[in-house]
């Protein structure tokens, strides 16, 4: 048996009223339709299951991808044209491992529901686990914030300046504590679970 991993790098990211580049996803399947038993004691190391700490690497191991979901995943990636990249697990697993859904989420991570988007059509359902670390939260786009002044200056009659310079401009009034930012036109999950996220628009 093989697993893999499957992660992408999205721009534009839509998380708490923000746009964040470079944005690392690492794509799960967290739930299946036919979800047969697999066998741990031979895809994890020294695998006991009495260890009641044995869920942890059971875990890393059901989020995997088996081949077959794999090829859907990246023909489903593929026809949105969204980059991502495959990486085989070396098997048997570390029984120290544990899966993404073990981790505690701080305010800056969370679960993007890809099996939630309009196209999805993937017999089982896969969710995107990211964290918008410090560093990423300096390279905020403000697309939104840049195209909304730039409609209120063309209103004014003002010819706007370069968005590099718009840029600037906004992240020295964040700094201060001057910034309102602007929503984000795009379509919001509307299940119960809070992802705290909302779903990409392209």
């Amino acid at each position: 048996m093989k697993l893999f991993d499957c992660y992408s790098v999205v721009d534009e990211f839509p998380f708490r009223n923000w746009l964040f580049d470079e944005v690392h996803i690492g794509w799960i399947v967290t739930s299946r339709k036919d979800d047969t038993p697999k066998n741990y004691k031979e895809l994890i190391e020294d695998y006991d299951e009495n260890d009641q700490n044995c869920w942890y690497p059971k875990a890393a191991v059901d989020e995997a991808f088996s081949e077959s979901e794999i090829e859907q995943l990246k023909q489903y990636l593929e026809n949105l044209n969204r980059n991502f990249e495959i990486k085989e697990i070396n098997l048997p697993v570390g029984n120290n491992w544990g899966g993404v859904s073990t981790l505690p989420i701080g305010s800056w991570e969370g679960f993007y529901p890809l099996y939630l988007e309009d196209s999805y059509n993937l017999p089982f359902e896969v969710e995107g686990y990211f964290r918008i670390t410090d560093e990423l939260k300096f390279k905020k786009t403000f697309k939104n914030e840049i195209n909304y002044l730039k409609k209120i200056l063309a209103t004014l009659n003002f010819s706007p300046p370069k968005d590099e310079e718009i840029k600037e401009a906004i992240k020295q009034l964040e700094k201060e504590g001057n910034l309102i930012s602007v929503s984000i036109e795009v379509k919001k999950s509307t299940i119960n679970k809070n992802y705290d996220v909302e779903l990409l628009p392209f």
